[in-house]
């Protein structure tokens, strides 16, 4: 398995590229994602990271949901993927981070979380 880690504007970018002969379900449409985030198409990203959700939700194709909505100027949809990426893996520092820093660029005032709500 294949980690690729760039940090732009703030926000950690994990794509991850899977080198298997066989492909999972919603493999496919993860490497498309992966794929056109890479050649800087957003919009086509965010569809081939929603079709791989629709097959297997996972939290790492939440965040590279988010990703390619927040470079495609979807602020709003990049903060709820990854807020459903921390309802699913809720120490995932780099999902953390991106929704701090989108929270804060975006002026978002999240509500205040109780002792246990806190991760």
């Amino acid at each position: 398995m294949n980690f690729q880690i760039i940090k732009c504007s703030g926000l950690l970018l994990a794509l991850l590229a899977f080198a298997q002969p066989a492909l999972a379900a919603g493999e496919t449409h993860f490497r498309a994602g992966v794929a056109a985030y890479e050649a800087g198409q957003y919009d086509l990203a965010a569809q081939a990271f929603s079709d791989a959700l629709a097959e297997k939700t996972a939290p790492g194709t939440l965040l590279n949901l988010g990703l390619a909505e927040w470079r495609g100027g979807n602020t709003g949809a990049a903060v709820v993927a990854w807020e459903q990426a921390a309802w699913l893996d809720p120490f995932n520092r780099d999902v953390q981070k991106n929704l701090l820093y989108a929270q804060e660029t975006a002026q978002l005032n999240p509500p205040e979380l109780t002792w246990f709500e806190q991760s």
